[in-house]
């Protein structure tokens, strides 16, 4: 696990204190068995696509190309179709793709539930690959990666407090690797064909943004039966040069492309196809990444490109919204988690009234490390706001509104003591 800080935050005067639960560590469950991650020289090298088999020559076709590249295979679902049945994997996939069974780790698509199942791609593959929801993870070389089943309701949710998602989210939190990638097969985002389709899937927005607030770095995903590489992005699609999630669409492994015929082009969109088939080759550096999207013979679409992984920005608390009176000090204790350990960190408290206080962090305890008091003096409302920024230049906030009023202020808790904790004596601090 990377090391963690943690400093504890708190203001001085409380409307209402909440109170903590038991603690609820799901288990993470990692693949059992299954190929090994294979490395090339001292980088590993990563290749793959999807929407792939049809029974015809394009899975051949693109399979081809994987003989000649060294090194761990992807896929990110609809591997054999129509229905992803054990006689589609025996018919379509196994003669062409499946001689790279041994080097593969594989993800589950649509159509591998279209019987109502994916005893299917089960079968084919075995139990070691997240039986049998068909989510789980593995180290590669310095890379983490996260494969997800984006299939939903009524067969896997992506739905947020899922149980997937609950285990993405323990998961990414006992992380330790720099670089972080996710594989599913429904894109997030994409060039639509359809003038009445945004480009954009709601549906896998909860694995984006557990993926997006741990710092991952990149998505692979398909479904839409072209290539296609975005700009790094947030939870909404804006633009996050930053620490934004950069996806590729990738599902030009070998069913039938897409077209050229683009009814739009999704913002951040940098590079789309619809006409090639191909794979899709990754080098993990322990801190970088390279690209390439390789065509099949006869065709001449490529793309290529290089990029850094991003760190995570703090974690940042401001508090509980809070009450005080006016020219009655409020005592700031603040608090941000940094995976990254990126010290020392610099602060800026901003009061709300035009008043502002900086400090920096050089080395964090674990609690009260960051302290402040400040005095209002006019009622009102006010927006108490704390952002923190780590060595790399990246930075996480956090709000409080703040009440400042002549009334009379009740303090209340419940479930205040319990003998095997100090809880009670923090909060008894407040008061």
């Amino acid at each position: 696990m990377r090391p963690k800080i943690v400093l504890v935050a708190r203001l001085g005067i409380l409307l209402a204190i909440a109170t903590c639960t038991e603690p609820q560590e799901p288990t993470v469950p990692r693949p059992i068995g299954g190929a090994t991650a294979d490395v090339v020289g001292s980088d590993p090298v990563f290749v793959g696509a999807g929407d792939i088999a049809e029974c015809d020559r394009h899975s051949y076709d693109t399979d081809t190309l994987l003989q000649g590249i060294p090194g761990t295979v992807f896929t990110v679902g609809d591997n054999a179709y129509p229905n992803g049945a054990d006689a589609d994997y025996t018919n379509c996939y196994d003669p062409s793709w499946g001689r790279e069974k041994a080097r593969t780790y594989p993800a589950v698509g649509n159509h591998e539930y279209y019987l109502g199942n994916a005893n299917g791609y089960f079968n084919y593959f075995g139990t070691s690959f997240g039986y049998p929801n068909g989510y789980y993870s593995y180290n590669l070389g310095a890379w983490h990666i996260v494969v997800l089943n984006s299939s939903g309701d009524p067969n896997v949710s992506t739905a947020d407090g899922s149980p997937q998602v609950q285990w993405l989210k323990a998961d990414l939190a006992a992380n330790t690797s720099y670089c972080t990638l996710a594989i599913w097969h429904h894109s997030r985002f994409y060039s639509p064909l359809s003038t009445s389709d945004p480009g954009v899937d709601d549906d896998t927005k909860p694995l984006w943004v557990a993926l997006y607030n741990a710092g991952a770095d990149v998505a692979l995903t398909g479904h839409e039966h072209q290539y296609e590489r975005f700009a790094p992005q947030d939870n909404d699609g804006n633009l996050d040069l930053q620490t934004g999630l950069r996806s590729f669409v990738v599902g030009m492994g070998g069913a039938g492309l897409s077209g050229p015929n683009f009814t739009s082009t999704r913002r951040n969109s940098e590079v789309k196809n619809g006409v090639t088939w191909g794979v899709f080759k990754m080098t993990l550096h322990p801190t970088s990444y390279d690209w390439q999207f390789i065509p099949v013979k006869g065709q001449t679409f490529t793309d290529a490109g290089s990029a850094s992984c991003h760190g995570t920005r703090p974690v940042v608390s401001a508090g509980y919204d809070q009450v005080v009176a006016p020219n009655v000090p409020l005592n700031l204790i603040a608090t941000f988690t940094d995976v990254d350990n990126s010290s020392p960190w610099n602060y800026t408290i901003t009061w709300g009234d035009g008043s502002t206080t900086s400090g920096t962090v050089a080395t964090p305890a674990a609690v009260d490390s960051i302290q402040a008091t400040h005095a209002y003096t006019g009622t009102g409302q006010y927006v108490l706001s704390l952002a923190v920024t780590d060595n790399t230049g990246l930075t996480g906030s956090s709000y409080a509104n703040v009440t400042v009023t002549n009334d009379n202020i009740l303090v209340a808790a419940g479930n205040i003591s319990r003998c095997d904790t100090q809880n009670d004596d923090r909060t008894a601090d407040l008061l």
